[in-house]
């Protein structure tokens, strides 16, 4: 079960930086224009809130404040790479997104993880 989740986690760190760093990603992926002005809103915030939850669910030895780094670190340098993308901007706000999603992801993963029955061969005490 860790193994598949450990997967998806990657999958989904793949996704998210395919979509952060390409041009255009709405007009790459799903043919509309969505113009920058009109703005999704909480695109960021929510898309670092699943790779928060989905990162600590599938944490094993590092701390959640290690991972929270890692998280705002990988925020920030997506954001200072999308200055050199035709078509993209480095945005502040998106950079407090991406912090404030990893903060809300990694916080509901600790909770799940408390919550969720632990499988066989998991120990009990902290990892």
């Amino acid at each position: 079960m860790l193994k598949t989740l450990r997967f998806a986690t990657a999958a989904l760190w793949l996704v998210c930086s395919v979509l952060l760093l390409v041009p255009d990603a709405w007009l790459s992926f799903w043919k509309t224009h969505v113009p920058e002005e009109a703005g999704l809103g909480y695109d960021h915030l929510i898309m670092f809130a699943a790779l928060g939850l989905m990162s600590e669910l599938s944490r094993r030895k590092q701390t959640p404040y290690f991972l929270l780094c890692v998280l705002c670190f990988y925020g920030l340098g997506t954001e200072t790479a999308q200055h050199f993308i035709p078509g993209r901007h480095c945005d502040l706000l998106d950079l407090c997104q991406d912090c404030t999603g990893a903060f809300f992801g990694g916080f509901f993963g600790i909770i799940a993880k408390k919550l969720l029955p632990r499988g066989k061969g998991e120990s009990s005490t902290k990892e």
